[in-house]
């Protein structure tokens, strides 16, 4: 989980700091094209480069839906 962390309202995206993703237990790589993040050897996060930014066009399976959560307040969104 990603804590100290901006929730905006409506934005239709979500940007995520790689470095907060590699202070929690994954591990990044990325270079021109391409960014993923593995734990324990599996590839969790793959993103592709597209107009300046690393867009996500993975998430292991099994790590969809703690992808996706949000904590407003201490209530999950």
């Amino acid at each position: 989980m990603l804590k100290n962390v901006l929730y905006v309202p409506k934005f239709g995206v979500n940007f995520i700091s790689t470095r907060r993703i590699c202070e929690g237990s994954l591990k990044g790589r990325f270079n021109s094209t391409e960014m993923y993040f593995t734990k324990d050897g599996k590839r969790i996060i793959e993103a592709k480069l597209q107009d300046g930014l690393y867009i996500v066009t993975h998430i292991a399976e099994n790590y969809k839906e703690k992808a996706l959560i949000t904590q407003v307040s201490g209530i999950n969104k």
